[in-house]
């Protein structure tokens, strides 16, 4: 297994808090907007930090959401997530729980995103897809961690977030937010550093069962191709001729019924016709007189 760093490192962790901060924005979808601005950042903060280059094809794999019938419901997705945003926002404390989450949420991402690119799973199509499946059934089966305290207490302390995420937005200014923001999760952060370990480990097991598995339907996809593929006819120059050994007259013998040799009854070998010409020349010679 890959040894999971722990540490706390605010350019790994920057984007996935601002995308959890981004929730706190009182302006619907303008909230969304900006939160996926900043999720779609998290993996290419990482990668440029760890100078590590992904393949886009790998890039797109993680950021894709859902599956393709989820294009077609993406509107009426889209219009309940606005409606549970606006009610929310009138119920400020149900924002505040929210934010919180999703806070602790991207982290937890964003932790996995870069334990995933120092493990080689992010290197080809082939391990992403089984990387994905793993991080989102790992996010999904985690509930309560360490970090939900850091978070709570970053977004109880986070006002005018939305003036702050224009700024970094644009400028990638810094102020007094982020500032005490990146303090608070530096003097905490290593109290989630066993969770943090646990949470490298299962996701781990989960992909080595994930890949085992894509392994064998790939090789029982190889072995149905291979039976129903034609033979591959060689040429006529690989082809071997197998002419029967040509027999001399001493050694020319008859096979009789039952297929035993009789090596007593010797077939006469058939005289080539220039042999058979010269022998009557030669007859005539010698009897001129047809005697």
């Amino acid at each position: 297994m890959k040894h999971a760093d722990t540490s706390f490192d605010w350019l790994i962790y920057a984007d996935a808090t601002f995308a959890g901060l981004a929730v706190l924005i009182p302006i619907p979808p303008l909230d969304l907007l900006m939160e996926a601005y900043f999720r779609r950042r998290i993996l290419r903060t990482i990668a440029k930090r760890r100078k590590t280059k992904i393949p886009s094809d790998v890039m797109d794999i993680i950021h894709r959401e859902g599956c393709c019938s989820g294009c077609f419901t993406w509107p009426l997705t889209l219009i309940i997530v606005v409606l549970k945003r606006i009610s929310r926002k009138i119920l400020y404390f149900l924002t505040i729980k929210e934010a919180s989450d999703m806070l602790s949420f991207y982290w937890h991402r964003a932790f996995l995103l870069d334990y995933m690119l120092a493990a080689g799973h992010l290197q080809n199509q082939n391990t992403a897809v089984v990387a994905r499946q793993a991080l989102d059934e790992i996010l999904l089966s985690t509930t309560t961690s360490p970090l939900g305290k850091i978070a709570a207490e970053i977004v109880d302390n986070a006002r005018h977030i939305w003036t702050t995420l224009r700024r970094i937005r644009r400028n990638n200014e810094e102020d007094e937010v982020v500032a005490e923001s990146r303090s608070l999760m530096d003097e905490q952060w290593a109290e989630a550093a066993g969770y943090l370990e646990q949470l490298a480990a299962a996701y781990q097991t989960r992909f080595d069962t994930l890949r085992l598995d894509q392994q064998i339907q790939l090789f029982e996809q190889d072995v149905q191709v291979a039976q129903y593929e034609p033979p591959v006819k060689g040429n006529n120059n690989d082809r071997q001729e197998t002419n029967p050994p040509l027999q001399t007259e001493n050694s020319q013998t008859e096979t009789e019924p039952g297929g035993q040799i009789n090596p007593r009854r010797r077939k006469k070998t058939a005289k080539p016709p220039q042999e058979e010409k010269d022998q009557q020349r030669t007859g005539r010679a010698e009897n001129p007189e047809g005697e």
